[in-house]
């Protein structure tokens, strides 16, 4: 994890909320809604997931606006494609993701640009639970996941929020026999709609 990268977010966020009395007038509080979400490999070291794989899921955000500038939010993703077969304790099965955090930026009433942090986490629903003996046991296992990205938005009027989202995740995948544990980084982009009250 590079140092920089943390420290670049890090003031975004202290950054914007000093500006933050300067109000759009009757900013919504609340949003909620849907999202059509891919992420895939970004040439890491991959001794967990093929290379080249790419998941394509759906998901639900729920934004809170603290003020023109800074909001909290969390979203949760399923990919329900199966993907690769189950022979690691890391991983294997349909996937889904929660992250939860903070956007900051700028927005008007047309537009929104702002940065994005969410630590949250990756959990596969079919991992090998033991590779000792057979017949092999699969269950659930979660990794620990940090999100860095970048949010664009589009207000077509008060109630309606088109919103795309660019970013890069950190997954931390435990060791593995001779294999030591890792952050993974992953490529990931969504596009979705959210109501506005």
């Amino acid at each position: 994890m590079h140092i920089c990268r943390k420290l670049a977010f890090i003031a975004i966020f202290l950054v914007f909320p000093l500006l933050a009395s300067s109000q759009i007038k009757d900013l919504p509080r609340f949003e909620a809604g849907l999202q059509y979400t891919v992420q895939g490999d970004m040439g890491s070291s991959g001794y967990y997931v093929e290379s080249n794989v790419r998941q394509h899921g759906v998901g639900a955000r729920f934004v809170y606006n603290v003020n023109r500038f800074v909001a909290l939010e969390g979203e949760w993703n399923i990919f329900p494609e199966k993907g690769i077969a189950y022979y690691s304790t890391q991983y294997g099965g349909r996937s889904t993701e929660g992250l939860f955090g903070v956007k900051a930026g700028w927005r008007n009433r047309k537009f929104g640009f702002f940065g994005r942090v969410a630590p949250g986490y990756l959990s596969y629903g079919k991992a090998l639970q033991s590779d000792s003996s057979y017949p092999w046991r699969y269950g659930r296992v979660t990794h620990s996941r940090e999100y860095y990205g970048a949010v664009a938005e589009y207000y077509p009027n008060r109630r309606v929020a088109l919103r795309y989202d660019m970013g890069q995740t950190f997954t931390k995948y435990g060791a593995y026999n001779v294999f030591p544990s890792e952050w993974r980084r992953d490529g990931q982009i969504s596009a979705g709609v959210l109501y506005r009250f």
